[in-house]
This record gives C-alpha cells, structure tokens and sequence, in this order.
C-alpha cells in the first residue's frame, strides 16, 4: 500500500544520492589513475563502510570497485597506445603500474590482446590504409578499435545509463 510506495520512494531517492556520491568518487580517481587507489580510502571519502561501499558500489556501476577501477585504467591505457607514441612502460605507469610484464598481463586479461599486439594493429591501421594491404585483417583492426571506442563511451555513460539497476 501507500507504506510500500513511501519505502520505494525513499530508497529510489537514496540510490540517486549514492550514485552521485560514487560518480563523484570515480571522478576523483579518474582525474589522477596512476595514484594507488584502495577501497578503504575510497569508502573513507564516501563516508561509508568498506562493506557497505563495496555493496553500493558494485550496484551504481555493476562491478566491484577493484574490478571496475581496473577497467578504467586498461580503457586508459588502450587509447594511449592507440592515440600516442608514449612507450608501453610509460603508458603504464600513467595508470598506476610500475611493473610492466604485470601491466601486461592483466592488460591481455581485459581485452584479450597484448598492449603491444594493440599498438601494432592501430598502427598498421592508421599509417596504411586498408584497401592498400593485403596482409592486414581490417576486421580485427576495427573490431579492436570499436571495443575501445565502446569501452570508453560506456566508462563516460555509467552514471547516466544505470539508474534502474538494483536498488540497494
């Protein structure tokens, strides 16, 4: 009844204060992501409980922070190597990874190519246009490129796409 109306109200209304609150968290992390980012401290600048931002965390943006955050600096790290000339171990640390074979690794775990692999195909595919080459898959190329594309435009879109998901 009209006590279940209330109830639904009031917790639509604090999904939307937590989901400014996180929104402004990330913000805050995507400005600097070489810094080492730890959920405490993030939970600590929420105001929250590391449990508690976890849980909150996970239900504005649909991933764990640490999975999420990680996401983040990969999708970072893949238009660097797409878009600039910056070594491999610079772009790295750019992210917050002082080891690059590590860097590496869970590079290849997010997107299933090496970050060099990455740079090559983009590099091929800018400095040599397709229809020119016979040797070059176009497909993978641009397959690899609009995941990029995607990732970044979901990482921009989160925060205004999500409101309906679990309410908390």
């Amino acid at each position: 009844g009209m006590l279940a109306e209330y109830t639904k109200e009031e917790s639509s209304h604090a999904f939307g204060e937590y989901r400014r609150i996180i929104g402004d968290e990330i913000m805050r992390f995507k400005t600097a992501p070489y810094q080492k980012m730890t959920i405490a401290k993030s939970a600590e600048n929420c105001g929250m409980s590391v449990t508690h931002f976890s849980r909150v965390f996970k239900s504005v943006t649909g991933e764990p922070p640490l999975k999420y955050i990680t996401r983040v600096k990969i999708e970072r790290a893949k238009e660097m190597l797409i878009f600039t000339d910056e070594s491999i171990a610079s772009i790295a640390a750019s992210v917050g990874y002082t080891d690059q074979n590590y860097f590496a690794r869970i590079f290849k775990r997010f997107t299933g190519f090496s970050p060099s692999k990455i740079r090559f195909q983009a590099r091929r595919f800018f400095n040599y246009p397709p229809r020119h080459s016979k040797n070059i898959n176009v497909n993978s190329v641009l397959h690899i490129f609009l995941k990029t594309q995607a990732g970044l435009d979901k990482i921009q879109n989160d925060f205004y796409c999500l409101q309906s998901r679990i309410m908390i």
